[in-house]
């Protein structure tokens, strides 16, 4: 049974929880609606299953520049598979029938300095204050929920690559739960969020080997996490690739393998028929495939993969906003030193690590880290798009690598490195907060 539990002091991981919950009420009271990534884009796809009690479709078209409203407040991102948008509307609707709550948010007015550099995309009133609808605030806190199944990942992860030692589970998990970008884009209206969550949890079920029975949940985990975006469908050839492995390596169990492989390929044959026999699942599908499936003339450039690779680096510390509230770049520099430098560390400490990980575990995590590299270049192949949400799956183990790379300063049994890994982080998005998100959006 998977257990948050890895020692006696179960109570700890309320450092991890109580920082991503804190940080992430502070981003949603300071950052006003509508100004994150494609979230009115997302919102609309949302109140159609609300309001309309069926799934999402592109209605209204969007019409005009990316930025222009009425391509803002259309339904241009129901392409995606929808998820995401059926858990979120119910909830809405949910909300709506206990308290009336309207299932229609209008926008406020759109901010014509915006494609002058203004960061505000929409005209508001202020920060400190939710000027948005409960059911609107009710999908927020959802998503943000949603997050802690990502900390629990990295916890269970970092486990796996370091048994015995749960202080390096919980400071991966505290990494993972200031990690700026990703607590902001968690009280953002988005399905990036549920889609890392369950590919996560994907991972989580794939490492506990030995165990046949696991397969089917893994394949359900998958199935639903493309069913929430095209992105996660390399989480269904990890699932596949990890049931041949050990089919291979574990001759005594192919017995119990096979039993279980039975059910898990008809969870899949099942999710493929549905999306088949579905128009509103199909459609998604076709046109997301379609949306990415060409390459842009710049990508064959090195300055254009150098922008990438720059880009990545901010959007993976502190890019707030439309892309357009950045950190100082020697932050986003300073923090990857820190993150990639703890993770060569964790790998030196795997190698070293006695008995070593398994074969299975070590490819597993290497086929997933290839496999998120890969679908994050795809995207930019195809268009400019450097930005590290799409590759949120990587957390978990780049929070348990790094986490095993500074193990000598966290030390085997005392949870105070984590403490102050914990204020850290915490005072470190406040400065981000007051000194990036409210001068941004003072208008």
């Amino acid at each position: 049974m998977i257990s948050w539990r890895a020692s006696g002091e179960r109570w700890l991981m309320l450092i991890p929880v109580g920082l991503y919950l804190s940080l992430g009420l502070i981003y949603l009271l300071a950052v006003p609606v509508g100004e994150s990534p494609d979230e009115p884009g997302h919102l609309q796809c949302i109140e159609q299953v609300a309001q309309y009690r069926r799934l999402p479709r592109i209605d209204p078209w969007p019409s005009g520049e990316w930025w222009s409203r009425t391509t803002l407040l259309s339904g241009h991102m129901c392409y995606h598979m929808p998820l995401y948008y059926v858990a979120a509307g119910s909830l809405q609707l949910a909300v709506h029938s206990l308290g009336q709550s309207p299932l229609h948010f209008e926008f406020p007015e759109s901010n014509p300095e915006w494609v002058n550099g203004s960061p505000s995309m929409f005209v508001h009133e202020g920060n400190w204050q939710l000027a948005e609808t409960r059911a609107v605030t009710a999908v927020r806190i959802f998503t943000l929920a949603i997050g802690l199944l990502t900390l629990w990942a990295t916890y269970r992860v970092t486990v796996a690559l370091f048994p015995g030692q749960p202080v390096l589970a919980l400071a991966a998990a505290t990494l993972v739960a200031g990690w700026p970008q990703f607590v902001y884009m968690s009280r953002a209206i988005s399905n990036d969020l549920l889609a890392t969550a369950l590919s996560a949890a994907v991972l989580v079920v794939v490492l506990q080997e030995g165990r046949p029975s696991r397969y089917p949940l893994a394949a359900g985990l998958a199935s639903l996490a493309f069913l929430t975006k095209l992105t996660a469908a390399f989480t269904a050839g990890i699932v596949l690739a990890a049931f041949a492995l050990e089919f291979w390596q574990r001759p005594a169990q192919r017995r119990e393998l096979a039993r279980a492989g039975f059910p898990m390929a008809a969870i899949f044959a099942g999710s493929v028929a549905l999306i088949a026999l579905v128009p509103a699942l199909r459609e998604p599908l076709v046109r997301g495939v379609r949306a990415f499936a060409g390459v842009s003339p710049a990508a064959s450039s090195t300055a254009y993969w150098l922008d990438v690779l720059k880009l990545t680096a901010s959007s993976g510390w502190a890019r707030f906003g439309w892309m357009n509230v950045a950190a100082p770049a020697w932050q986003a520099y300073a923090w990857w030193l820190i993150i990639l430098g703890g993770a060569v560390g964790g790998l030196f400490a795997l190698w070293r690590r006695h008995p070593r990980p398994s074969s299975f575990l070590i490819a597993i995590l290497v086929l997933w880290t290839v496999a998120v590299l890969a679908g994050y270049l795809r995207i930019n192949l195809n268009r400019f798009q450097p930005q590290f949400r799409f590759a949120f799956a990587l957390l978990p183990v780049l929070g348990g690598l790094a986490a095993g790379g500074y193990r000598n300063w966290l030390g085997r049994r005392s949870y105070l490195g984590v403490g102050v890994l914990a204020l850290a982080l915490f005072f470190v998005n406040l400065w981000l907060i007051f000194q990036l998100v409210i001068p941004a959006y003072a208008m």
